[in-house]
């Protein structure tokens, strides 16, 4: 773009004064394109979002969206395209697919695809609490959640991943962390975080020995 302006050519021959053409101008348009393109997401089931295409050129472009594999620009009651920008109000797991974002100009047209998915972020059906032990005896921390995918546990003692006794404790199917007995040093700080590809949450908890 820096490249537009006034042009002259000049001849300079030896023994005679220089000979200049007429100005001329040079115009650089600017190219039909993206800005910046959009890029695939993920969707929390039930929430109100938007998804943005945004589009540039010589020319103002119009820009619309359309659902791959679904009759042209024909929006379900809670889907709105403004110019580029899809509103969700309430999004629902039949939103997930692909998306294709057109942008049209006097400049022709250009079209770029994207994924949506559609998650549920993790949230604790059970949160683990506070729990008294005692030594030589087995005890339990609760952790369970839900969402979609379904979430992975992991447990950490003091911050630190996997600081456990292999022989004395386990996690269970369902997240809790199993301790079948119970030492003195055991006693400290517990996290549980639980996650996928929606997000992630974290407790942490005491075990008193």
């Amino acid at each position: 773009m820096s490249d537009s302006a006034d042009y002259v050519c000049e001849v300079i021959t030896n023994g005679f004064p220089p000979v200049k053409s007429e100005k001329a101008t040079l115009v650089v348009k600017e190219q039909l394109k993206f800005v910046p393109p959009p890029v695939s997401t993920r969707l929390e089931l039930g929430s109100y979002t938007k998804i943005y295409c945004k589009a540039r050129g010589s020319t103002q472009p119009v820009v619309r969206w359309m659902k791959v594999g679904h009759p042209f620009f024909d929006w379900p009651s809670h889907i709105q395209d403004d110019n580029g920008t899809l509103f969700f109000k309430g999004v629902t797991n039949e939103d997930a697919g692909k998306y294709t974002c057109i942008a049209t100009s006097s400049q022709g047209i250009i079209n770029t695809t994207i994924n949506v998915d559609v998650v549920v972020m993790p949230k604790f059906v059970i949160e683990p609490v506070d729990t008294q032990a005692y030594e030589g005896y087995s005890t339990m921390l609760h952790c369970q959640a839900s969402g979609d995918p379904m979430p992975a546990v992991q447990w950490d003692k003091n911050n630190v991943m996997d600081n456990f006794d292999q022989k004395r404790f386990h996690v269970m199917e369902n997240g809790t962390l199993y301790v079948s007995e119970v030492h003195m040093e055991d006693e400290g700080k517990y996290g549980c975080t639980v996650g996928n590809s929606g997000g992630f949450k974290r407790a942490e908890v005491n075990l008193n020995v």
